[in-house]
This record gives C-alpha cells, structure tokens and sequence, in this order.
C-alpha cells in the first residue's frame, strides 16, 4: 500500500473481521524491511516480542532471540515473517 495510515486500517480492518479479535490496535510496522512476532507466556498471558530486519528471512530468529533473552519460556513464533520491500 501506498500509506502507513492505509496499511493501519486495512490491518485493523482484517485483525477484527468476525469480531473475536477486537479491539485491535497496530503495536510494530516495518517499511523497507521484514518483521515477524514471537510470543512467549507470562503467568496466563502472552507477551509479544516484534522481530524487525532489513533484509529477508531474519526477522523470526530476530524475534525468537528478543523472547528468549526475556527469560521466558515457550517462546513461539505466532506471527511468519512478512516483508515490505522497495519497489524498483
């Protein structure tokens, strides 16, 4: 998409649809790069920890690494890596 502001409402837009997710509430962006979510249980809740990267196929390990290092267990990749790259 052409705008951070366009890419937001379509990614709330698609996070809420069916109404199981919402509120939903854009937390990391990338432009020019990769990012991926791992996350990792904290008593009964889930933290999430955001993988960001320039070029592809390191933003999970990026994202692994940051849970980890937190001390957590169980640390999942839950969103894959997707990549907004510049257009030639």
């Amino acid at each position: 998409m052409d705008s951070r502001a366009a890419v937001e409402k379509e990614t709330i837009k698609t996070c809420e649809q069916g109404g199981r997710n919402a509120p939903c509430k854009v937390e990391a962006w990338v432009r020019n790069g990769c990012i991926a979510v791992a996350q990792g249980k904290v008593g009964s809740k889930w933290k999430s920890f955001f993988g960001t990267e320039a070029s592809p196929g390191l933003a999970e390990l990026s994202a692994l690494r940051k849970c980890r290092a937190s001390g957590l267990p169980q640390c999942e990749i839950t969103t894959p890596e997707g990549c907004s790259l510049p257009r030639y």
